[in-house]
């Protein structure tokens, strides 16, 4: 969850009164609509009504506009350097280093965040039924999880999101060994 989430519950839950928009706090559990199925890939919405509806109610809009001011940021950061210092030239490097380049890189943090609600509109997570992933105990009735229902999974986004951090170390590392070699 994005950070902007956060401040917009805490000001809707303690600041705004009711008739301006505010709600009472409380904890909504995920797939706590039944009627949704937006886990089963048979049943739920089509990837277009779910985009509209998760834009309207779900404030994707808000993070959208945060994805692209982001990019236009760094995007224009990236401009001034190539516009005021000469190109390939220490100053340049420089500035493009601090503006930009400064491990840990919070513009692609952050955009990486806010594309969050985007990644579970266009590409929800299709679960089994709950009932297949348990096992009840016949002498105690007791309910777990399977053995396989608790393994870890490998996904394509999380294969990628682990490239992005060992990159993230690999160049930060290489940036911090390199600053010894610097006049």
């Amino acid at each position: 969850m994005c950070s902007t989430d956060h401040f917009i519950a805490q000001v809707r839950c303690f600041i705004l009164p009711m008739w301006l928009g505010g709600r009472s706090a409380g904890f909504d559990v995920s797939g706590s609509d039944r009627g949704a199925n937006e886990r089963n890939a048979t049943l739920r919405a089509p990837t277009k009504r779910r985009f509209f509806a998760m834009l309207n109610s779900n404030l994707l809009w808000m993070h959208l506009i945060l994805i692209a001011s982001s990019i236009l940021g760094a995007t224009l950061c990236l401009r001034r350097g190539y516009i005021r210092y000469e190109i390939g030239s220490k100053l340049q490097r420089e500035y493009i280093l601090t503006h930009l380049g400064w491990p840990p890189m919070l513009w692609m943090i952050f955009i990486l965040s806010c594309a969050g609600p985007l990644h579970y509109a266009l590409f929800p997570p299709s679960m089994p039924r709950r009932e297949t992933m348990l096992i009840q105990d016949p002498v105690t009735k007791v309910v777990s999880a399977k053995q396989d229902a608790t393994n870890f999974r490998w996904t394509r986004g999380t294969i990628g999101y682990e490239y992005y951090l060992s990159i993230s170390v690999l160049y930060s590392l290489l940036l911090w060994l390199s600053m010894g070699n610097c006049e």
